[in-house]
């Protein structure tokens, strides 16, 4: 899973010059932002492996979105005892009986 981190490229200037205190270096221009965005933004559209998330929320909402989906996606798709997935939670008895690893990191998370 990739995990595109998307912000405004004039809010990160604005972080660049309020939370670092520093001045944009050349690569920190407005234009070959808004470049970099657009590419990144275009490969996203045709690959479900990369999963777009707004780079201005907070960072524990950004962390939990990314634990989420890792959760949901690839630790499911690794983890879950059943061969193909878990999609009867109530009555899964690997979850029952606690001997699923996904089940286990998913509570371990909620804690």
């Amino acid at each position: 899973m990739v995990f595109l981190l998307d912000v405004d490229p004039k809010i990160s200037l604005k972080r660049i010059s309020d939370l670092r205190q520093e001045i944009p270096n050349q690569f920190e221009k407005l234009d070959t932002l808004n470049a970099v965005r657009d590419v990144f933004n275009e490969i996203e559209k045709d690959d479900d492996e990369i999963w777009k998330i707004d780079g201005t929320r907070s960072i524990e909402d950004i962390h939990s979105d990314i634990i989420n989906l890792l959760l949901e996606n690839a630790l499911k798709e690794k983890l879950c005892a059943k061969d193909y997935g878990c999609h009867d939670f109530i009555n899964c008895t690997y979850r029952i009986t606690d001997n699923c690893d996904w089940f286990k990191l998913q509570k371990n998370l909620a804690r």
